[in-house]
């Protein structure tokens, strides 16, 4: 099977399988080696993506099998009739690892090799198109994170420093000078008013152990599942600035909670500002 064969096969595949990162709870990403994509997997049995897992495992690395499959959806439409969509899982797993920075699927047919291809030459013309400039830069902060969450939680006792340290100021270095995506519960009455001051709002926290964090996001699907039905207004804020609005009952900030959870403490925070920022 060539390439374009391949392509073609993952366009129209309604069921597949892929693994996922029991550290960080988002597609288990990969440095490929040759050409230094970044890459996820997609199976076509899941016998190939489990025997994937058991080989990983060797390597203190967990992973959790995820079945890919096309669901009926009930939708309301503007009439009140309720009717049934088909939703492909396989399709939206490729635009969510398009989300997190990934930029290449390796594909492994059933009873056949596995290859790397292109992210691009894979996704439908409408969602292959350049992201926005703001966008495309959160989602290097998210694929920067995710290697770190993967890399800081795989052996806690035996870890690879060197490693640790490279993927850290690769992390800190985007993360700084970038803007990062605060939701807050705006005061009644001044929901509409194009301004707002911060320190009237409901500010967004978690909690770890006994500490408090305020919750900052570089994902808009976290911010959703973390508010759960809420209507919050979503400000972006320069990183760099989240200092100054973190209360000082808080001990830091949490990057993404509701997925890799990165903490900050303020002085880890101050220090990784003074050597990063640009």
């Amino acid at each position: 099977m060539d390439k374009n064969e391949r392509i073609q096969r993952i366009q129209e595949m309604t069921k597949g399988y892929t693994v996922f990162s029991l550290y960080t709870r988002l597609p288990f990403v990969e440095c490929e080696k040759k050409e230094l994509y970044d890459q996820a997997y997609l199976f076509e049995s899941a016998e190939d993506a489990e025997a994937m897992g058991k080989e990983y495992f060797e390597e203190k690395i967990r992973l959790t099998l995820q079945e890919l499959t096309t669901k009926d959806m009930p939708v309301c439409g503007t009439d009140g009739s309720v009717k049934t969509v088909k939703v492909n899982q396989i399709r939206q797993y490729l635009y969510l690892i398009r989300q997190l920075g990934v930029n290449a699927v390796c594909y492994k047919p059933l009873n056949e090799e596995a290859t790397t291809i292109p992210l691009m030459e894979i996704l439908p013309k409408e969602l292959a198109k350049p992201l926005d400039p703001e966008v495309d830069k959160m989602t290097q902060i998210q694929l920067s994170g995710i290697y770190l969450a993967q890399e800081l939680r795989r052996d806690p006792k035996e870890p690879n420093i060197d490693k640790l340290i490279e993927l850290t100021n690769d992390y800190y270095e985007t993360l700084v000078n970038s803007n990062i995506l605060l939701p807050v519960m705006v005061p009644e009455g001044k929901e509409k008013e194009e301004y707002l001051n911060l320190g009237e709002c409901q500010l967004p926290y978690v909690k770890s152990g006994e500490h408090t964090f305020l919750a900052v996001f570089t994902d808009p699907r976290e911010v959703e599942s973390y508010v759960q039905g809420q209507n919050p207004r979503v400000v972006p804020i320069p990183f760099s600035d989240i200092e100054k609005i973190c209360p000082a009952a808080c001990a830091g900030c949490m990057v993404n909670p509701m997925g890799f959870s990165l903490p900050l403490n303020k002085e880890d925070f101050r220090k990784i500002i003074e050597k990063h920022k640009k």
